[in-house]
């Protein structure tokens, strides 16, 4: 019996260090990503429209294999329910973004995505359509893999003409 009783006790103590480890894995080694609240866009007539997109990573280190998208996301309703549809507008593929580190002058951890897209035409209606942005990154460490999403839903407060701040700001500048 007491055999027994050691047996299992082994067997669980096991089980809960595995638990913890992957617990701790999990949190730790994880990408930790943040999207601005806000789209910088071309000026209304611009010659070359665009949207910008800035993202900051927050772990310690390196991001491989980041995929942006950006997608047009429409509410539609069809035979009494409603249904959510998305059409990628672009994608861009960025193998390598630098760990965060405070003292980096050049603030490589910020990264912005500028596509050559024009809101007016894409963006009709607040009503029915909105804007996603989706970022997946690999910590470089671990390669453990992450998807982040922000939906930009009100055109009055998430689109700001200009160009996204340098370092960890995330509010838009006035082109000069």
């Amino acid at each position: 019996m007491d055999y027994l009783l050691t047996v299992s006790t082994g067997i669980l103590s096991g089980i809960a260090a595995s638990a913890l480890f992957l617990w701790f894995s999990f949190s730790r080694f994880k990408p930790k990503i943040d999207i601005s609240p806000n789209l910088a866009i071309s000026p209304e007539g611009a010659e070359e429209p665009y949207i910008e997109v800035k993202f900051i990573n927050w772990t310690r280190r390196h991001l491989n294999d980041v995929r942006v998208e950006i997608l047009k996301s429409e509410v539609q309703n069809i035979h009494g329910g409603r249904t959510l549809t998305h059409t990628e507008l672009t994608q861009r593929d960025i193998y390598f973004v630098s760990p965060f580190d405070r003292k980096d002058q050049h603030a490589r951890y910020a990264f912005r995505v500028i596509e050559k897209l024009s809101v007016a035409e894409i963006w009709i209606s607040d009503k029915t359509e909105f804007i996603t942005v989706m970022v997946h990154a690999s910590d470089s460490l671990s390669e453990f893999s992450q998807s982040f999403r922000k939906e930009y839903t009100n055109k009055a407060t998430c689109l700001k003409t200009g160009k996204h701040a340098f370092g960890q700001d995330f509010s838009v500048a006035p082109i000069s």
